[in-house]
């Protein structure tokens, strides 16, 4: 079965939906939800995806045109690090502009969310591994990669926004 996306526009006003495929491929910007996990020492909990292994937000996920970025946030964390979020802190929205494998332009509407938590059980389909890092280290890294593979594309955007909201970083 295919995954269906929600499509927006710049001002994440909906246009229909589409399969995930085909909206990677034409670079349509659709809805995401991305978390930041925290810790009490102010680090992020980093995801190492299951495929390809690159590094990536604490959880993040498409939207169904029936959820909300609240709902797709909360369906994120539960199903790849077996969270149950009692409360979620909205950061911000931002529109990335990826290369995902084959796709060139990939557009993730994403609405970005942070939670204090601690991983549960890891979706191993999903998730090879998580760690916590001091997320300026971790922006400080990514500008400094030469392995465009490293960092997902959707993560460079989230964390520059995160950094901004979170006062650690200018504009």
């Amino acid at each position: 079965m295919q995954r269906v996306v929600v499509i927006t526009d710049e001002d994440d006003k909906v246009k229909g939906e589409m399969i995930h495929s085909e909206a990677h491929a034409r670079g349509l910007p659709h809805r995401a939800a991305a978390v930041y996990v925290t810790n009490e020492s102010g680090k992020i909990l980093v995801q190492v995806r299951a495929y390809g292994d690159p590094l990536d937000h604490s959880a993040a996920e498409h939207l169904t045109l029936a959820e909300s970025y609240e709902d797709g946030a909360r369906r994120a964390l539960r199903e790849e690090l077996g969270i149950e979020a009692n409360e979620l802190h909205e950061v911000g929205v931002c529109i990335s502009n990826e290369n995902i494998g084959e796709y060139v332009n990939v557009r993730h509407y994403f609405k970005v969310f942070e939670c204090r938590a601690e991983p549960g059980g890891l979706n191993p389909e999903r998730v090879l591994s998580v760690f916590w890092a001091d997320p300026r280290r971790v922006w400080n890294d990514m500008r400094q990669a030469t392995d465009h593979d490293k960092y997902c594309g959707g993560f460079r955007e989230t964390l520059k926004l995160y950094l901004v909201k979170k006062g650690f970083h200018k504009p």
